[in-house]
């Protein structure tokens, strides 16, 4: 298994052996058995790269934002398909819904109790700072604020708020928590 991941952000802390790459610069060698994609930000002609470098590509797509090659589509939204893939197309297969959320044991297995409070985390990086906006609309709000980030210049201008408690890379059990 080869982690490929186009980031600022440094994901060693948590994870062993990632190749860190920028789109515009991404070569592939051909031979992987699948490859799964998330990108918000790899044009269609990466798609189709890859695509032609493996034997099965999986897309993650949270809103159908591309036409993409011969491929399963991951789409774990529960509405998905009503939203996104009422009309399927026959190069793909799909797996559509909350049954196919790649979740780890311990958020499975967590007993959740609900505080009153906001829990905002915006995936692997806030490449748009999108977590110092919300939080900045949400300053008048006088419910607690929880937010991941994985940014060390991020969390510490979130920390400036009021009721915002920052949680910055967190552990799994820190998140569960």
């Amino acid at each position: 298994t080869s982690l490929f991941l186009d980031s600022n952000v440094s994901f060693f802390y948590k994870y062993e052996g990632i190749t860190y790459f920028s789109w515009k610069d991404f070569k592939l060698i051909k031979g992987y058995d699948i490859i799964f994609i998330d990108s918000y930000e790899a044009d269609i002609e990466v798609y189709r790269r890859i695509a032609n470098s493996c034997k099965v590509t999986v897309y993650v797509d949270d809103f159908r934002r591309l036409d993409y090659p011969e491929g399963v589509i991951l789409n774990f939204a529960p509405d998905a398909n009503r939203l996104f893939y009422k009309l399927r197309e026959e190069k793909h297969s799909y797996l559509l819904g909350l049954k196919y959320l790649p979740i780890r044991n311990e958020f499975i297995d967590a007993e959740i109790t609900k505080k009153e409070q906001i829990f905002i985390m915006m995936g692997g990086s806030d490449v748009n700072n999108l977590s110092l906006e919300l939080i900045d609309t949400l300053k008048d709000v006088a419910i607690k604020k929880l937010i991941v980030s994985n940014d060390v210049n991020i969390a510490n201008n979130l920390k400036k708020y009021k009721k915002v408690e920052v949680l910055h890379k967190p552990s799994d059990m820190q998140l569960v928590k």
